[in-house]
């Protein structure tokens, strides 16, 4: 009798598992894929453990938690907004220069952002390759993959940038 109810209850459950897996993979969930694992990886080992890390506004897992920080233990300029907002946290200053830098408006602030708040690398997710380009003359891509781009501020370069460039 335990025999024949334990053989009719073995559909059911492998046909949640495979729901359960079809929807975790289908939202993204549950799996950090090989490029961002790699960029962990890259962070981790060629990053001072103090290194300020600017991540790209269309990267949603760190917008509604810490992820990168999770994975790749460095600090974030900006990291899981949706928790700092349910707990009153004003971070729309943060926000504001972070947008800034990746909307690439002004030069001049996002050049003095950049230096004033000691940001050292910023984290690119599926962006073309002008985003890099059109800070080439302050960043090293430092990693580069597919999905996944890691460039590294130059600070002599930068304070070269914002003396020659704009005057300073």
């Amino acid at each position: 009798m335990v025999l024949f109810l334990v053989i009719l209850t073995i559909p059911k459950a492998l046909n949640n598992t495979y729901v359960n897996i079809a929807q975790f993979t289908k939202f993204g969930y549950l799996f950090v894929d090989k490029d961002l694992e790699q960029s962990f990886r890259f962070i981790r080992d060629n990053t001072d453990k103090g290194s300020l890390i600017l991540a790209d506004p269309t990267f949603d897992y760190d917008r509604y938690s810490t992820f990168i920080t999770a994975f790749a233990q460095r600090p974030m300029f900006v990291s899981g907004e949706k928790i700092l907002k349910n707990h009153n946290v004003d971070i729309s200053k943060r926000q504001f220069i972070r947008d800034n830098v990746f909307k690439g408006i002004s030069f001049e602030l996002i050049a003095r952002d950049l230096l004033s708040n000691k940001i050292d690398y910023i984290f690119l997710w599926e962006r073309d390759d002008n985003f890099a380009k059109k800070y080439e003359d302050f960043t090293d891509v430092s990693f580069n993959k597919s999905r996944v781009k890691i460039l590294k501020i130059s600070k002599s370069r930068l304070k070269d940038f914002v003396k020659t460039k704009l005057n300073y």
